[in-house]
């Protein structure tokens, strides 16, 4: 009687553990997770933290980048537009050089090249984005493209048109444009000598529309590139976290059909113990 209780304490202790063991096995194939609390893995969890962190930082650095990118398609096509008027404006101009032209052919072309100079002015104050206004000089905005405070960028893109003096127009950057005479004085003094130094100005805001829409394009190369780096990092930082935090499934399956054989047995070795005890009872009392 005395030498079956140590057996069964014994038992008891393994059932205790194999229990918890398998209590274990049973939250991380329920949850999916390894580690569920601090004090199953501290190190991974800390490890774990950082990832995520970095994870939803990057995330969201993405869809910044993804913001811009609409800011500076929506810009391109404001530029597009004002290059297109101006192509327009040039060729009208190189029409209008033309001294045999009559006075009210003259006015004709000043005319449509006053809508055009108007129409450029237009594009530029009405091109925006969330209210933003994107061409009138004031477009430098700070995107955040990465997780980290020093991943950040500048996005500036120079004023495109400004109204001038009695209905003058500005193309582009107000320090150093190139403006062109606008409203009723161009009709009333359009002729073939003005038409002609006309070329020279429209050739010259060109090539500021054609350089900022080099710069546009190239900030969207930069976020793009940017995009690809985080979508990489991402990717691996995910597939970092998952080994760290997810639960293997198939080893933690082993793992509790492992614990479940160990109960059963634990519990075969402590019935088989009492059993013998009470045998030795019955044995003594004869």
């Amino acid at each position: 009687m005395f030498r079956a209780q140590p057996v069964t304490d014994i038992a008891s202790r393994l059932l205790q553990i194999n229990l918890a063991g398998a209590n274990k096995s049973m939250e991380r194939l329920a949850s999916a997770k390894r580690i569920n609390r601090a004090s199953d893995d501290t190190a991974g969890l800390a490890l774990l933290n950082n990832l995520n962190s970095e994870i939803r930082g990057s995330n969201a650095a993405l869809t910044n980048i993804q913001t811009g990118n609409s800011a500076l398609e929506i810009a391109e096509g404001g530029l597009s537009s004002i290059q297109g008027n101006l192509q327009r404006i040039r060729e009208l101009s190189v029409q209008g050089a033309n001294s045999f032209l009559s006075s009210d052919q003259q006015n004709a072309i000043a005319g449509e090249i006053q809508q055009l100079t108007a129409d450029i002015d237009r594009i530029a104050q009405s091109t925006t984005f969330n209210g933003q206004p994107l061409l009138d000089g004031t477009a430098s905005q700070t995107l955040q493209i990465g997780p980290n405070t020093t991943d950040t960028t500048t996005v500036n893109i120079s004023s495109a048109v400004t109204d001038g003096a009695a209905g003058g127009i500005n193309v582009f950057n107000s320090g150093g444009g190139t403006t062109f005479t606008g409203g009723a004085d161009l009709v009333a003094n359009f002729d073939a000598a003005t038409a002609q130094s006309f070329i020279s100005d429209v050739d010259a805001a060109l090539t500021n529309v054609s350089n900022i829409r080099s710069s546009v394009a190239g900030n969207q190369n930069q976020l793009n590139r940017a995009a690809n780096n985080l979508s990489v990092y991402v990717e691996n930082a995910s597939a970092a976290s998952s080994r760290i935090g997810d639960t293997d499934i198939a080893a933690e399956t082993a793992n509790l059909a492992q614990y479940q054989i160990l109960i059963q047995a634990t519990l075969s070795v402590a019935a088989g113990t009492r059993r013998n005890n009470v045998a030795d009872v019955m044995q003594l009392l004869k």
